[in-house]
């Protein structure tokens, strides 16, 4: 059964609505790994390459969620 209400560990348990609302805070760490990555100055090509891997990966999720979420309300 998934789960709308409350703190929940598990990602796969929880309703649509709140795998968004969970996306949507992680999105706080698409910002940081940039962010981190550019202070550490350590190898520029996998700061970028983790980066961009990071943002396009948080868009799809937070594509998908949003695109469920809303057929999952219908």
């Amino acid at each position: 059964m998934k789960v709308d209400k409350g703190f929940k560990f598990n990602y796969w348990e929880l309703s649509y609505r709140r795998k968004l609302i969970r996306t949507l805070w992680a999105g706080i760490l698409v910002v940081l790994v940039p962010v981190v990555c550019y202070l550490t100055k350590r190898n520029v090509t996998l700061s970028l390459i983790l980066s961009i891997s990071s943002l396009t990966l948080w868009s799809i999720q937070l594509f998908y969620n949003a695109i469920r979420f809303y057929l999952e309300k219908k």
